[in-house]
């Protein structure tokens, strides 16, 4: 690249970046406060971790959890929390087909300004979630820093936040296709790729602890790829670090630590001068040296609630109670809604992309999805296309988060007989710069030149910022406000 291409190239990134900046802030203000999945709950954790260490106030400890799903006073929030949900009208249009909320009352607004409510609980136990994120720590920062301030801008300031972590996605995505070999140009085509996908652009505006494991994964997937590439120690210690970080975002970040050890596993082999036969020994011992310190260091207990292995189950048999839950999770219906979920389903109320936009975005995928699988069983490198490894990378990454998902789930089945977690497509979005790769990759091998492979990315760029466009123009706005 000469220097004026790498001035364009520069301020290309640089646009991208802005635009995202941009369109996070304006979804920002345009969600209504609590309106976003379990945004009541995320906040009240937020102002439950910004409590003072000694809680010198009355508490009311009810001894069990009465949470009633129609009324937020019943959530063991703060009293701040409560008052704005109400006077907003939470309980009132939470998923409802039709229900707005009431802009021309502006009392409730002036009174939630005055800034005079408690900002701590009262009532046990608490409906905050008992998960340790770093989000959470950051977002508790920022909530003693502006307390001062009404629960609106506090909010906003913690919706930044999250629009800061999806930034580093982006950025993530960008230095991740220069990593694997991909041109400027295409670069920065799967960068605009990942930074107007529409529900990643939501998750990334409101406050939420998915954003912190999305960015986990996509900061996993960049180190792994550059382990690959250049079997240096500093990858290893970066690596290390996002799996930790992916375990202290959410739950399911414990796959990053389980990965760690096929890559590891991979780097020794490259690296230790070891026949075969000797590598073989090494693995074995070295795997049930792990596995024996695994089970001696690690509580029981633990294990025991990431398995449910002592819960009775209410059906006769395993392949019984795996069977009925697929045929649960796995209809054609509920696979729809997966997808509906991933690529554009807005906040609590019936918001969605038309059925006929997911209907090609399914075809898109699937096509590339029969591609990379053919590309991967085939004696071809295209010379446009990534090294294979990468995209063994990115399918187990997916496969292995999808897997340890599913089999929770199927556990909870198991012995309760209800579906907790389902499909929803927020599960698909931590792998989102490893699943586009895999879609585009399939595509330019069908194409082969890369003049045609480009061409078709900037037609999906492009039809990318205008599912973005739709979304907000004609979905979200008059969905919230018409």
């Amino acid at each position: 690249m000469n220097l004026r291409q790498i001035v364009t190239s520069k301020i290309t990134l640089g646009l991208i970046v802005a635009v995202f900046i941009i369109k996070g802030i304006l979804l920002s203000f345009l969600i209504p406060v609590f309106q976003n999945p379990d945004e009541q709950i995320h906040y009240g954790t937020v102002q439950y971790w910004a409590e003072p260490t000694e809680r010198n106030w009355v508490i009311q400890n009810n001894g069990k959890r009465n949470t009633v799903s129609s009324d937020i006073s019943t959530y063991g929030l703060s009293e701040e929390i409560i008052h704005a949900a109400q006077s907003t009208q939470f309980d009132e249009i939470k998923f409802e087909k039709q229900n707005i909320q009431n802009f021309s009352d502006t009392d409730s607004e002036k009174e939630i300004l005055q800034n005079n409510r408690k900002h701590y609980v009262e009532v046990y136990p608490t409906n905050t979630s008992g998960t340790k994120s770093v989000y959470y720590l950051f977002a508790a920062w920022l909530e003693r820093l502006f307390s001062d301030e009404s629960i609106f801008t506090r909010i906003f300031v913690m919706r930044f936040l999250t629009v800061l972590f999806g930034l580093g996605v982006i950025i993530l995505a960008y230095v991740t296709a220069k990593k694997i070999g991909f041109s400027e140009n295409l670069s920065l085509l799967f960068t605009t790729l990942i930074a107007f996908q529409p529900m990643l652009s939501i998750t990334g505006a409101q406050v939420n602890i998915d954003i912190a494991l999305i960015f986990a994964f996509s900061l996993f997937f960049y180190a792994g790829v550059s382990l690959m590439k250049d079997l240096e120690w500093k990858y290893v210690l970066l690596i290390i670090f996002s799996a930790l970080m992916g375990l202290f975002s959410k739950g399911p970040g414990i796959v990053l630590v389980v990965l760690l050890y096929p890559l590891f596993t991979w780097f020794a082999y490259q690296k230790l001068p070891l026949s075969k036969k000797r590598f073989a020994t090494f693995f074995i011992v070295t795997t049930l040296l792990l596995a024996t310190l695994l089970f001696l260091v690690v509580p029981k207990s633990y294990f025991v609630s990431i398995t449910n292995f002592t819960a009775q189950s209410k059906f006769s048999s395993p392949l019984e109670s795996t069977k009925k839950y697929l045929d649960q999770t796995l209809s054609l219906g509920e696979i729809r809604d997966t997808s509906l979920s991933y690529w554009g389903h807005f906040g609590w109320l019936d918001n969605a992309i038309p059925h006929w936009s997911l209907s090609i975005i399914t075809f898109i995928t699937f096509f590339g999805f029969i591609g990379t699988i053919w590309y991967l069983f085939s004696q071809k490198q295209v010379p446009c296309l990534p090294e294979k490894k990468y995209l063994v990378l990115s399918l187990g990454m997916i496969l292995a988060l999808q897997i340890a998902i599913r089999f929770y789930d199927w556990r909870v089945y198991d012995y309760t007989g209800e579906i907790l977690i389902g499909q929803p497509g927020r599960y698909f979005l931590p792998n989102i710069i490893a699943h586009l790769l895999i879609v585009i990759t399939g595509i330019g091998f069908f194409l082969r030149q890369k003049t045609r492979f480009i061409f078709v990315i900037k037609i999906l760029a492009l039809s990318m910022i205008l599912l973005q466009l739709h979304a907000i123009v004609n979905v979200i706005i008059p969905r919230y406000y018409l």
